[in-house]
């Protein structure tokens, strides 16, 4: 198989000192950013090709 770099983020401490409603904006705008990155196609960027969401966890598995 092939290789892949895999970025954890942690949720909870990404987002710790946020209001509620700074988190949830935050999480909006991290979403945002990783649907994104799944429909660019270029050479000179990273390939995304998966994202696994857990409760404290999100895992970006891109190119090496």
């Amino acid at each position: 198989g092939e290789k892949r770099a895999v970025k954890v983020i942690d949720k909870w401490k990404q987002f710790e000192n946020e209001s509620v409603a700074g988190q949830r904006r935050a999480l909006e705008k991290l979403w945002r950013e990783i649907n994104i990155m799944r429909q660019v196609k270029h050479h000179n960027i990273l390939e995304l090709f998966e994202v696994f969401d857990s409760r404290q966890y999100i895992y970006i598995v891109m190119e090496l």
